[in-house]
């Protein structure tokens, strides 16, 4: 599993049906980077000769005449490694068999290559031993890193065994002495690779719970952002409902009572019919606005085409003309650039705060202030309307601000409702973020 900004896993495959094995990430890269390193110090001068003598052991390089042969192990394991086909065949044994290669390579040049501790001093044969120290090193780490620490147990044990093995089968009939040093430096190596294992396995163990707790949250984080924009397209539709229902319905409910009107004094009282005919006709023309401008208000983008400012100033125009009110406006002529969310939820803000004016308030007077203060931005919408207790609201309006406020939120911005029955409505978002 993986988070955000994480790479994703590495992954096998398996069998005709495809089933997928995923590897952790990174460790097929790190793996042949490790096996290139090898080949690199192979071919500058490594496997080197014993020297007899324990002072010029570790400074003499005398190259070893089976050098050119020693790569091929490890030109065979890169090999290995890069064929994608093997990955797929092999799915979950193909990691395990590349390990395997890396660590019997090593304790196998030792008998080819002529570097094995044969009637060696016991000096000799501690330089000998503590030479794969490095080599399995590579395997080892590869294992810690894929896998959990019992693995890591069968690692070393197996190792340790496969070096006993071949020292065996060299030195059982030339000197056996050299076996106890060689066994004392086997365990003690063991000891440290079993450390050095427990401390990559925990690593890994908690980076995993780490990488899965950030996965899940990512998910929780999806899911409420869905949840968000359904509930967010449900109020929109509400909203729509509801200035349908206010334009069309009240318009059509009172053509209709007209209609009637005049059909009864159509024929007793000619010059009244003609009246409420032509009043039907009025308000069906103005229905026709409305709608209009309300499937207008629906399909329109007004920050993409006016920008927010102009958008911000449209809207409160709107709504004021529409109501009648008496409108103080105030917006800075720039506003900066800011994070397209921030733009959006900054007039929907608006939109839902002045359509909650024009709808419940009952105002004379509408104000509409929008500005910057340093990096900040800032919208301010007050009426001196009938108010309402922010505690006991309608359904319709404590929607409103419930989504108001999510909305705000969201981006990490702070809404502020102060409003009080007979003492009007203030309603203040802030975004304290730094522009874009």
């Amino acid at each position: 599993m993986t988070g955000v900004g994480s790479r994703p896993p590495e992954v096998c495959y398996h069998g005709a049906m495809q089933k997928t094995y995923a590897l952790e990430p990174g460790v097929l890269t790190t793996f042949r980077n490790f096996i290139w390193l090898r080949v690199a110090l192979i071919l500058i001068g490594i496997p080197f000769t014993i020297d007899n003598n324990l002072e010029t052991a570790l400074f003499s390089f005398h190259l070893s005449p089976f050098a050119l042969v020693v790569p091929l192990d490890a030109l065979l394991l890169l090999a290995y490694l890069y064929i994608d086909r093997l990955r797929r065949w092999l799915g979950r044994y193909y990691l395990p068999l590349g390990i395997f290669i890396a660590t019997v390579g090593p304790i196998v040049e030792r008998v080819v290559t002529g570097t094995f501790p044969t009637r060696a001093t016991m000096a000799n044969a501690l330089i000998s031993s503590w030479q794969l120290l490095p080599l399995l090193f590579i395997p080892l780490f590869i294992t810690a890193w894929q896998y959990q620490f019992r693995n890591v147990v069968f690692f070393c044990l197996t190792s340790a065994a496969l070096d006993l093995a071949s020292t065996w089968m060299v030195v059982q009939t030339q000197d056996p002495e050299i076996l106890r040093p060689i066994l004392n430096l086997t365990l003690s190596r063991t000891l440290l690779f079993m450390m050095l294992g427990y401390l990559v396995v925990n690593l890994m163990n908690t980076q995993r719970k780490q990488r899965q707790s950030l996965t899940q949250a990512n998910a929780h984080l999806a899911h409420y952002a869905m949840t968000m924009e359904q509930l967010a397209t449900s109020r929109e539709r509400n909203r729509l409902a509801r200035e349908l229902h206010d334009v069309l319905a009240h318009t059509l409910s009172g053509v209709a009572v007209e209609l009637e009107a005049v059909k009864a004094l159509w024929y007793q009282d000619p010059q009244q019919a003609q009246a409420m005919l032509d009043r039907s006709l009025v308000s069906i023309r103005n229905g026709l606005t409305e709608t209009r401008r309300a499937l207008q208000a629906l399909r329109a983008t007004p920050l993409e085409d006016l920008g927010l400012a102009l958008a911000v100033r449209s809207l409160a125009e709107s709504i004021a003309s529409r109501g009648g009110l008496a409108l103080d406006l105030r917006i800075a002529e720039s506003l900066g650039d800011y994070p397209p969310a921030v733009e959006q939820t900054v007039y929907r803000v608006a939109e839902e705060a002045l359509t909650n004016t024009l709808n419940h308030a009952g105002a004379r007077q509408l104000v509409v202030r929008l500005g910057r203060e340093g990096s900040a931005l800032r919208l301010h919408v007050a009426d001196n309307g009938v108010g309402f207790d922010p505690q006991a609201v309608g359904s319709d309006q404590k929607y409103g601000i419930k989504g108001m406020r999510e909305r705000s939120e969201m981006i990490g911005g702070e809404l502020f409702v102060d409003s009080r029955p007979g003492a009007g409505t203030a309603i203040t978002f802030s975004w304290p973020g730094e522009t874009s």
